[in-house]
């Protein structure tokens, strides 16, 4: 059995309280933000918010939605009105935040899957930590991942309960990590 913990933010705040206060948990972590324009890719250290190199900026008070990953926690942040919203941090971890109470879902398996990412890379295209997927279908997007040949897969895990009549079924999926398919 693995135990998946919630921890969500008492309070309504912004995307970058959000990012500060779970910073100690969500080292060497990627973003993963919608706006109305676009879907973007940035990376999140040390709770700063580091825009890919090139192309559109993130223009952080347009972004409606962020999930936060790295292998340890994801932070999901939804903007309910004026740039500010409600957080929540889950993790295998019981992490100490000062947030409301903590919540538990006991799992009585997990899987593991992948999302492949639309685009192929772009051949010279790489910056430090970067990559450039193209697609006609979606135009570019910028990955943090180094020397992409080919894709790029986001990595999640699902958790699995049973309910009272003994139907087993997916009722929680944390983002994991980008990981690039040679």
């Amino acid at each position: 059995m693995r135990i998946l913990y919630w921890q969500t933010s008492a309070n309504k705040i912004t995307l970058e309280q959000a990012v500060k206060e779970c910073s100690d948990y969500l080292a060497d972590a990627v973003a993963l933000i919608y706006s109305p324009q676009k879907c973007y890719f940035v990376k999140v250290n040390s709770g700063n918010i580091e825009q890919p190199p090139l192309g559109e900026k993130v223009e952080i008070n347009s972004v409606f939605e962020a999930r936060i990953f790295n292998e340890e926690a994801e932070l999901r942040w939804l903007n309910e009105r004026n740039g500010e919203g409600r957080s929540v941090l889950i993790s295998e971890q019981n992490f100490n935040l000062c947030w409301k109470e903590i919540e538990e879902l006991k799992a009585i398996a997990i899987q593991n899957q992948q999302y492949i990412l639309w685009g192929k890379a772009k051949m010279n295209s790489a910056t430090t930590g970067w990559s450039q997927l193209v697609s006609n279908r979606i135009g570019s997007l910028y990955v943090p991942c180094d020397d992409i040949k080919n894709r790029v897969c986001l990595k999640t895990c699902e958790y699995l309960t049973e309910d009272d009549y003994g139907n087993v079924a997916v009722v929680e999926e944390r983002l994991i990590k980008l990981e690039p398919i040679s």
